[in-house]
């Protein structure tokens, strides 16, 4: 069963297309809503000083120190003093992200992305077939998985590894092929590559719960406790703390950071990249198979590539 289609890309054709960012980016509609109405200035106060403490003690030195947080303390780093601009990832760093995706019993994103590059690849290798010398046509990867609620998109979602260091900076987020063919003599080169888009931002769910997220009690260490003790028990929603201790670990709120929205202290951004450029040579039919360079997704994709292939 195919999860994609091809999508012709018209207009100029010296460069492999990319897909236009989604249209929902998830933000939620008015960031006042982080902070309940009718809290007090007192508290609000309160409020901004433990969030900017928190945040800026995740993006800190020891977060920068750490194996596997580091990514995510540049994110809220961003986050802080960016303004919104793009967070623009490296084509290497992309493809790292690619050689992380999670590959488990319940979901293999590492097979997805696998089978979405084989399939991709065939429909522009039967496309091209037959197509005169010097054409070049460029094309997106369409989205018809019935299951997928990017159905129709040019998008497909994923989730890096748990044990990755991109786990804590990026999760999930959604990936997309473009490609340029071209026809020679007698084959068809394909150049194509992945691209990611996930939006940085806090969330609340439908019922108006905030999300949250656990870090180890040892951020006391970098923590400056004086300056969070004002907004202890401060509630989000009734039942739910802006943050609290509960053992030997934080309870953060995405509210918690999203009031920081509210307050223009951060803004919330886009996190973008495009990946290293891969090859696949598909000869005709007619002519010697010494002209390919092997399967696509074994010999040029870049989960298994090896350095001297790239």
């Amino acid at each position: 069963m195919s999860n994609i289609e091809l999508q012709l890309v018209t207009g100029a054709t010296d460069t492999i297309p990319s897909a236009p960012k989604p249209a929902n980016n998830g933000d939620i509609r008015d960031p006042a809503q982080y902070i309940p109405r009718g809290m007090s200035q007192q508290d609000r106060a309160a409020l901004r000083e433990a969030a900017l403490e928190w945040a800026e003690t995740l993006g800190g030195n020891m977060a920068h120190m750490h194996p596997t947080k580091r990514p995510a303390a540049v994110n809220m780093n961003h986050f802080l003093d960016q303004e919104g601009r793009d967070k623009v990832f490296t084509p290497g760093q992309v493809d790292d992200m690619q050689r992380n995706l999670q590959e488990t019993p319940q979901a293999n994103d590492k097979a997805l992305d696998k089978a979405l590059v084989t399939q991709f690849l065939e429909l522009i290798k039967t496309d091209m077939q037959g197509r005169s010398a010097g054409t070049v046509r460029c094309y997106l990867a369409r989205n018809i998985r019935s299951d997928s609620p990017l159905a129709g998109s040019n998008w497909f979602g994923v989730t890096v590894d748990r044990d990755s260091s991109w786990y804590y900076a990026i999760g999930s987020f959604y990936m997309s092929y473009g490609a340029r063919a071209a026809r020679a003599r007698g084959k068809t080169i394909v150049a194509y590559r992945l691209a990611i888009y996930d939006r940085y931002n806090w969330d609340i769910k439908p019922d108006g719960v905030s999300k949250a997220v656990t870090v180890p009690a040892t951020v006391e260490y970098a923590l400056d406790e004086d300056e969070i003790a004002g907004a202890a028990g401060l509630e989000f929603r009734p039942g739910q703390p802006y943050f609290e201790k509960a053992g030997e670990q934080y309870i953060l709120t995405d509210a918690l950071f999203g009031s920081l929205v509210s307050t223009g202290d951060a803004q919330h951004f886009d996190m973008v990249g495009t990946g290293s450029v891969f090859y696949a040579v598909f000869p005709d039919a007619a002519t010697t198979s010494q002209s390919a360079v092997g399967s696509p997704t074994t010999a040029q994709h870049p989960a298994t590539a090896s350095e001297g292939d790239r």
